[in-house]
């Protein structure tokens, strides 16, 4: 029996037809890298961020944008990170690279400390720096890259996703892009992040490094209608029939993060037949629930009592006041251990509020801590 390509796709960016909505967004973000215009893009986890970076660089590629894109959080030594930096920048010249050992040594000769030269397993070039390369080292090929890319012939862009962990390789970072943004005008910086808190102490609060530098992008939810209809196309695609009272289902079951209505829509597909119906979603909420299940369990026992009964409380009924005595009595504790285990559950991702009302941000673990209190 052949295999039906599941349509839907969630856990990692995507592109093409898989990408939904954000049309203004990317607009909004593709006009100002291909004019130097220097951005900042801040959204929650799984709200397809990284998604809108890399279709905007896409377009501005076919440009002839010149872009290096780093994601910051998977270079987490400063040999990896100047790494990224300059394979991202030799990437950006394969075209000359082409002509042999000379172009290789005129490359390596522009930065300060000369990279070693291989080529990838998909043909492409691979600069590297020691694994131990110390951190001023790091600076100077972040400083060396920015020159080479500005310098060029063609509209330079360097994106550095996750950029609120910069921090972490570097602290004096920041501070050293603004500089250069100083310096080079002609680039457009982009730093994209999801540590809200750290990215407003790093570019929006004032007296932050890049305060007052970029364009800042916010992302919210994608709005329910362009979502649902994004769920039937997709669908359709596959060769399945979704009505589009069931697609708006997903999105409210599954809802307001993208990441979670396309991993609701993706069990939905694998447990329905040829058209998809409201039943599915439950089918397909449980399939999910049971294979993340281990997973929710080392996760639920790392977090201390009062934790635990703050996320049963939030998970049975979300509230708008958490830290008034009401959702204290439901949690049986005092209000100002409500509120610490709030903040420390906020601080990791576990809890959010939207909209003045405050709610788990899985609503598959959502499922899994209710199911706790079923015989």
């Amino acid at each position: 029996m052949p295999v039906v390509p599941n349509p839907f796709r969630y856990g990692s960016p995507v592109t093409g037809d898989n990408f939904a909505g954000r049309k203004i967004e990317l607009q909004a973000l593709i006009e100002r890298v291909t004019q130097g215009i220097n951005v900042s893009v801040v959204s929650p986890r799984r709200y397809g961020k990284t998604s809108l970076l890399l279709a905007a660089e896409a377009t501005a590629g076919r440009a002839g944008v010149a872009i290096v894109h780093v994601n910051v959080l998977a270079q987490p030594a400063p040999g990896r990170f100047a790494s990224a930096l300059a394979t991202g920048y030799a990437r950006t010249r394969h075209h000359l690279l082409q002509r042999g050992a000379a172009a290789i040594a005129e490359l390596r000769g522009r930065f300060r400390i000369a990279p070693i030269f291989e080529v990838g397993d998909d043909g492409r070039p691979k600069l590297s720096f020691a694994p131990s390369l110390a951190e001023p080292d790091a600076i100077s090929v972040l400083e060396d890259v920015y020159r080479l890319l500005a310098e060029g012939d063609r509209p330079p862009v360097l994106v550095l996703d996750e950029f609120d962990s910069i921090v972490d390789i570097e602290p004096r970072a920041a501070d050293v892009l603004k500089g250069l943004a100083d310096t080079y005008p002609r680039l457009s910086l982009v730093v994209a992040g999801s540590r809200r808190r750290m990215m407003e102490r790093l570019v929006h609060v004032h007296g932050a490094p890049l305060y007052g530098m970029t364009q800042p992008i916010a992302l919210g939810p994608i709005d329910a209608p362009t979502m649902a209809r994004h769920l039937v196309r997709r669908a359709a695609s596959a060769g399945k029939k979704m009505p589009v009272a069931v697609a708006n289902a997903i999105v409210e079951r599954a809802g307001p993060v993208p990441n979670d209505i396309q991993h609701l829509a993706f069990e939905t597909f694998v447990v329905a037949g040829d058209v998809i119906a409201l039943e599915d979603i439950d089918a397909g909420m449980a399939q999910a629930v049971a294979l993340n299940a281990a997973t929710y369990a080392d996760a639920w026992h790392q977090r201390s009592a009062v934790q635990r009964r703050v996320l049963a409380a939030l998970a049975r009924e979300a509230t708008p006041e958490p830290f008034g005595g009401s959702f204290a009595r439901r949690t049986g504790l005092a209000p100002s251990s409500v509120q610490r285990a709030i903040e420390a559950l906020s601080q990791d991702d576990w809890v959010v509020a939207t909209e003045g009302t405050w709610y788990l941000t899985d609503p598959f673990f959502t499922r899994w801590v209710v199911s706790l209190d079923r015989p």
